[in-house]
């Protein structure tokens, strides 16, 4: 069986079994699904199937930021390449970004762990039917806006800008 039949069929056990909001961040009063709750249930439904998941750090960016009541946190961007692989030697890769902040030393790992379950729910199509969202609805207050990223340039817009320069 490859790949792609192994991961329909992870998928039917996802729908079946649903994964629910359990978790509740105090802080900030939200409701989540944590990555343990992820790993619960999928780790078996994986195993089950001959699915393994092989996460692959492509970047990461860690910017430290103010608030707008004066407190520092950690913000962080990642992107992961996810190898789905099946025993055959099919695969399947799957890049997505992931971000998070922290008031600590957990941005990182909290980026990651997005980075995990924005894949889980895109690729698997994960119900979610009936619940409130994510965090997306919850930010941060940050002072400033982060220093936007720099673009690359073409080899014609060097070429141009050379040219400007040289007159």
């Amino acid at each position: 069986m490859n790949i792609f039949e192994r991961l329909a069929k992870v998928q039917a056990d996802i729908a079946a079994k649903g994964i629910a909001k359990a978790q509740k961040n105090e802080y900030d009063r939200y409701m989540f699904r944590g990555i343990d709750d992820l790993y619960n249930v999928l780790g078996p439904i994986f195993a089950d199937h001959g699915v393994v998941s092989i996460p692959v750090l492509q970047s990461t960016d860690t910017k430290q930021m103010q608030t707008s009541k004066g407190a520092l946190v950690n913000y962080t961007k990642v992107v992961v390449e996810y190898h789905f692989c099946a025993p055959d030697g099919s695969t399947v890769v799957s890049k997505v970004p992931g971000e998070a902040m922290d008031r600590g030393d957990k941005s990182e790992n909290k980026a990651m762990s997005a980075a995990y379950k924005n894949c889980m729910f895109q690729l698997f199509c994960i119900p979610v039917e009936g619940e409130s969202s994510d965090s997306e609805e919850e930010t941060h207050e940050i002072q400033g806006k982060p220093e936007p990223e720099p673009e690359e340039l073409t080899p014609n817009q060097v070429a141009q800008l050379k040219q400007m320069v040289e007159g």
